[in-house]
């Protein structure tokens, strides 16, 4: 995503709060489902205006998405991605049954992790 963009981003968040992105992130995520429906639907027969309120809404959801990864960590986000990826992998595409520890990338433990354990320890 371009730099303006980001910045676009990052100033509504200012302006609206973590709060009400949240909310935002579930409205555009049930709007785009409610386009994906209607555009399987039989009796909507405008085909090409449903794809196009299909983009329109994903690009609503990839908007806000990358909000989201603002507010939280989207390196804690795209571990997540990894781990489900590497699961979908070995359970529908892995011809061999191999052992899930070695598709799944290794767990390294945040800055904050460490800072917890060592507090622990004292």
């Amino acid at each position: 995503m371009r730099n303006k963009n980001l910045k676009i981003i990052k100033e509504l968040i200012k302006l609206n709060g973590d709060d009400s992105t949240f909310d935002k992130v579930a409205e555009e995520c049930v709007e785009l489902a409610l386009a994906i429906m209607q555009l399987k639907c039989p009796t909507k027969l405008d085909k090409k205006k449903r794809l196009n309120d299909v983009y329109l809404e994903a690009a609503d959801v990839k908007i806000q998405m990358k909000a989201l990864e603002i507010i939280l960590s989207s390196r804690k986000i795209n571990n997540m991605v990894n781990k489900k990826l590497a699961k979908k992998q070995l359970k529908y595409l892995s011809k061999n049954k191999t052992n899930e520890k070695d598709i799944l990338p290794s767990r390294r433990p945040s800055k904050r992790q460490d800072v917890v354990k060592s507090k622990r320890k004292k």
